[in-house]
Protein backbone atom coordinates (compact mmCIF):
# COMPACT_ATOMS: atom_id res chain seq x y z
CA UNK A 1 0.00 0.00 0.00
CA UNK A 2 1.43 3.21 -0.90
CA UNK A 3 0.53 6.61 1.10
CA UNK A 4 1.43 10.38 0.74
CA UNK A 5 3.49 10.01 3.51
CA UNK A 6 1.83 13.34 5.26
CA UNK A 7 0.42 12.93 8.57
CA UNK A 8 -3.25 13.03 9.35
CA UNK A 9 -3.23 16.03 11.44
CA UNK A 10 -1.43 17.25 8.33
CA UNK A 11 -3.44 16.78 5.62
CA UNK A 12 -5.79 20.06 4.81
CA UNK A 13 -9.60 20.26 5.48
CA UNK A 14 -12.14 19.83 2.69
CA UNK A 15 -12.52 23.60 1.32
CA UNK A 16 -16.54 24.38 1.53
CA UNK A 17 -17.93 26.87 -0.69
CA UNK A 18 -19.52 29.69 1.59
CA UNK A 19 -23.79 30.30 0.71
CA UNK A 20 -24.81 33.29 -0.93
CA UNK A 21 -26.30 35.79 1.22
CA UNK A 22 -29.71 35.90 1.54
CA UNK A 23 -30.10 39.71 0.85
CA UNK A 24 -28.59 38.67 -2.71
CA UNK A 25 -31.98 36.38 -3.39
CA UNK A 26 -33.90 39.53 -2.16
CA UNK A 27 -32.21 41.76 -4.69
CA UNK A 28 -32.68 39.24 -7.38
CA UNK A 29 -35.91 38.85 -6.88
CA UNK A 30 -36.67 42.80 -6.33
CA UNK A 31 -34.85 42.78 -9.81
CA UNK A 32 -37.18 40.44 -11.16
CA UNK A 33 -40.10 42.68 -10.50
CA UNK A 34 -38.59 46.06 -12.09
CA UNK A 35 -38.32 44.19 -15.17
CA UNK A 36 -41.80 43.09 -15.19
CA UNK A 37 -43.58 46.08 -12.95
CA UNK A 38 -45.04 46.64 -16.47
CA UNK A 39 -46.26 43.61 -17.20
CA UNK A 40 -47.79 43.05 -13.18
CA UNK A 41 -49.23 46.38 -13.55
CA UNK A 42 -51.49 45.53 -16.95
CA UNK A 43 -52.67 42.76 -14.84
CA UNK A 44 -53.38 44.63 -12.39
CA UNK A 45 -55.49 46.85 -14.75
CA UNK A 46 -56.78 43.77 -15.98
CA UNK A 47 -57.99 42.61 -12.80
CA UNK A 48 -59.64 45.68 -11.71
CA UNK A 49 -61.75 46.02 -15.12
CA UNK A 50 -62.62 42.29 -14.36
CA UNK A 51 -63.79 43.14 -11.14
CA UNK A 52 -65.76 46.40 -12.19
CA UNK A 53 -67.34 43.98 -14.90
CA UNK A 54 -68.46 41.30 -12.40
CA UNK A 55 -70.03 44.15 -10.56
CA UNK A 56 -71.77 45.90 -12.82
CA UNK A 57 -73.02 42.41 -14.05
CA UNK A 58 -74.72 41.73 -10.63
CA UNK A 59 -76.04 44.84 -10.21
CA UNK A 60 -78.28 44.93 -13.14
CA UNK A 61 -78.75 41.46 -12.70
CA UNK A 62 -80.57 42.12 -9.23
CA UNK A 63 -81.81 45.24 -9.59
CA UNK A 64 -82.87 45.73 -13.39
CA UNK A 65 -83.43 41.89 -14.44
CA UNK A 66 -84.83 40.94 -11.10
CA UNK A 67 -86.22 44.29 -9.96
CA UNK A 68 -84.42 44.30 -6.48
CA UNK A 69 -84.95 48.44 -6.41
CA UNK A 70 -88.44 48.07 -6.78
CA UNK A 71 -91.05 47.66 -3.49
CA UNK A 72 -92.66 44.63 -3.19
CA UNK A 73 -95.66 43.95 -0.66
CA UNK A 74 -97.25 40.54 0.34
CA UNK A 75 -100.89 41.68 1.66
CA UNK A 76 -102.81 38.88 3.74
CA UNK A 77 -106.31 39.36 5.65
CA UNK A 78 -107.14 37.11 9.21
CA UNK A 79 -110.95 37.63 8.99
CA UNK A 80 -113.42 36.51 11.76
CA UNK A 81 -117.15 37.66 12.47
CA UNK A 82 -119.71 37.85 15.31
CA UNK A 83 -123.37 37.90 14.94
CA UNK A 84 -124.94 40.90 16.67
CA UNK A 85 -128.13 41.29 15.81
CA UNK A 86 -130.57 38.82 13.80
CA UNK A 87 -130.83 40.55 10.69
CA UNK A 88 -127.07 41.84 11.11
CA UNK A 89 -123.56 40.70 11.24
CA UNK A 90 -119.85 42.19 12.03
CA UNK A 91 -117.27 41.26 10.62
CA UNK A 92 -113.59 41.76 11.14
CA UNK A 93 -110.76 41.98 8.63
CA UNK A 94 -107.26 42.59 9.34
CA UNK A 95 -104.85 43.10 6.67
CA UNK A 96 -101.16 41.82 7.35
CA UNK A 97 -98.80 44.21 5.23
CA UNK A 98 -95.52 42.54 4.82
CA UNK A 99 -92.85 43.99 2.84
CA UNK A 100 -90.73 41.23 1.22
CA UNK A 101 -88.42 43.28 -1.37
CA UNK A 102 -85.33 45.39 -0.22
CA UNK A 103 -86.20 48.68 0.18
CA UNK A 104 -88.63 50.54 2.68
CA UNK A 105 -91.85 50.59 1.41
CA UNK A 106 -94.39 54.28 1.90
CA UNK A 107 -97.76 53.53 2.05
CA UNK A 108 -99.97 56.25 1.18
CA UNK A 109 -103.68 54.58 0.33
CA UNK A 110 -105.79 52.00 -1.03
CA UNK A 111 -109.41 50.26 -1.18
CA UNK A 112 -110.80 47.56 0.32
CA UNK A 113 -113.88 45.74 -0.23
CA UNK A 114 -116.08 43.16 0.77
CA UNK A 115 -118.05 41.20 -1.98
CA UNK A 116 -120.49 38.63 -1.53
CA UNK A 117 -120.61 35.10 -2.74
CA UNK A 118 -122.99 32.83 -1.39
CA UNK A 119 -126.16 33.59 -1.53
CA UNK A 120 -125.20 33.71 -5.63
CA UNK A 121 -126.24 36.74 -7.57
CA UNK A 122 -128.80 36.32 -9.75
CA UNK A 123 -126.76 36.74 -13.21
CA UNK A 124 -124.49 33.84 -12.05
CA UNK A 125 -127.37 31.92 -11.07
CA UNK A 126 -128.74 32.28 -14.37
CA UNK A 127 -125.65 30.78 -16.12
CA UNK A 128 -125.53 27.33 -14.10
CA UNK A 129 -127.95 25.15 -15.83
CA UNK A 130 -126.06 26.21 -18.91
CA UNK A 131 -122.82 24.82 -16.94
CA UNK A 132 -124.50 21.67 -16.28
CA UNK A 133 -125.15 21.42 -19.67
CA UNK A 134 -121.82 21.11 -20.79
CA UNK A 135 -120.10 17.89 -21.34
CA UNK A 136 -116.44 17.19 -20.54
CA UNK A 137 -116.06 21.18 -20.90
CA UNK A 138 -116.19 24.03 -18.39
CA UNK A 139 -115.65 28.05 -18.64
CA UNK A 140 -114.01 30.73 -16.38
CA UNK A 141 -117.03 31.86 -14.13
CA UNK A 142 -118.20 35.86 -14.34
CA UNK A 143 -114.81 37.76 -12.24
CA UNK A 144 -115.20 38.16 -8.73
CA UNK A 145 -113.92 41.27 -9.45
CA UNK A 146 -116.97 42.61 -11.56
CA UNK A 147 -118.90 45.20 -9.49
CA UNK A 148 -121.76 44.49 -11.97
CA UNK A 149 -122.53 40.89 -11.40
CA UNK A 150 -121.18 39.92 -7.79
CA UNK A 151 -122.44 42.08 -4.85
CA UNK A 152 -120.44 44.80 -3.35
CA UNK A 153 -121.28 45.13 0.09
CA UNK A 154 -118.56 47.42 1.39
CA UNK A 155 -116.38 49.39 -0.91
CA UNK A 156 -113.92 51.75 1.97
CA UNK A 157 -110.88 54.05 0.17
CA UNK A 158 -108.37 54.54 2.86
CA UNK A 159 -105.07 57.15 2.63
CA UNK A 160 -102.15 57.53 5.21
CA UNK A 161 -100.60 60.55 5.85
CA UNK A 162 -96.80 61.11 4.66
CA UNK A 163 -94.33 59.33 6.74
CA UNK A 164 -97.64 57.24 9.00
CA UNK A 165 -96.88 54.18 7.36
CA UNK A 166 -93.25 53.13 6.91
CA UNK A 167 -92.21 49.39 6.14
CA UNK A 168 -88.75 48.45 6.62
CA UNK A 169 -87.21 45.38 4.61
CA UNK A 170 -88.92 42.19 6.04
CA UNK A 171 -91.07 44.32 8.51
CA UNK A 172 -94.84 43.69 8.61
CA UNK A 173 -98.21 45.92 9.84
CA UNK A 174 -101.37 45.10 10.61
CA UNK A 175 -104.55 47.48 9.38
CA UNK A 176 -107.82 46.71 11.22
CA UNK A 177 -111.31 47.54 9.72
CA UNK A 178 -114.73 46.20 10.98
CA UNK A 179 -117.76 45.89 8.48
CA UNK A 180 -121.68 45.41 9.72
CA UNK A 181 -122.90 43.15 6.89
CA UNK A 182 -126.17 41.78 6.42
CA UNK A 183 -126.81 38.25 8.55
CA UNK A 184 -128.28 36.43 5.94
CA UNK A 185 -124.40 36.18 3.46
CA UNK A 186 -123.24 32.82 3.74
CA UNK A 187 -119.63 33.31 2.63
CA UNK A 188 -117.85 36.54 1.20
CA UNK A 189 -114.59 37.63 -0.54
CA UNK A 190 -112.71 40.34 0.67
CA UNK A 191 -110.25 42.20 -1.97
CA UNK A 192 -107.26 44.78 -1.05
CA UNK A 193 -105.78 46.88 -3.40
CA UNK A 194 -102.69 48.99 -1.65
CA UNK A 195 -101.31 52.09 -3.71
CA UNK A 196 -97.61 51.31 -4.76
CA UNK A 197 -96.20 55.38 -4.05
CA UNK A 198 -93.64 54.50 -7.20
CA UNK A 199 -96.16 53.86 -9.63
CA UNK A 200 -99.00 56.45 -8.83
CA UNK A 201 -99.10 57.10 -12.74
CA UNK A 202 -99.52 54.14 -13.82
CA UNK A 203 -102.13 52.78 -11.40
CA UNK A 204 -99.77 49.93 -10.23
CA UNK A 205 -100.16 48.74 -6.63
CA UNK A 206 -100.92 45.23 -4.66
CA UNK A 207 -103.50 43.15 -4.38
CA UNK A 208 -105.17 40.31 -2.05
CA UNK A 209 -107.89 38.40 -1.85
CA UNK A 210 -109.65 36.12 0.37
CA UNK A 211 -112.71 33.98 0.64
CA UNK A 212 -114.42 33.69 3.56
CA UNK A 213 -117.40 30.65 4.84
CA UNK A 214 -119.49 32.10 7.54
CA UNK A 215 -121.13 29.60 8.41
CA UNK A 216 -117.98 26.94 8.38
CA UNK A 217 -115.81 29.26 10.38
CA UNK A 218 -118.92 29.59 13.21
CA UNK A 219 -119.09 26.15 13.01
CA UNK A 220 -115.17 25.60 13.98
CA UNK A 221 -115.33 28.19 16.63
CA UNK A 222 -118.16 26.54 18.18
CA UNK A 223 -116.36 23.31 18.31
CA UNK A 224 -113.51 24.73 20.00
CA UNK A 225 -115.44 26.06 22.69
CA UNK A 226 -117.12 22.37 23.14
CA UNK A 227 -113.70 21.23 23.81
Amino acid sequence: MTGTGTRPEEVPAPTIAPKPPRRFFGAGFSAFLDRQKDRISALQSLVTILALCIGAFWTYRLFIQQRQSYPRLKVEHKIEHWKISKDQTLLSVDEILTNTGSVMVELRGGIIRVIRVMPLPPAVQKRLAAVQNLSGQSEAELSIYDPKVWDVLVDSTRSWEKDALLLEPGESDLIPNEFIIPASVKVVAVYSYIQNPAGTKHHLGWNGLTYYDLEKSAQASSESKGR
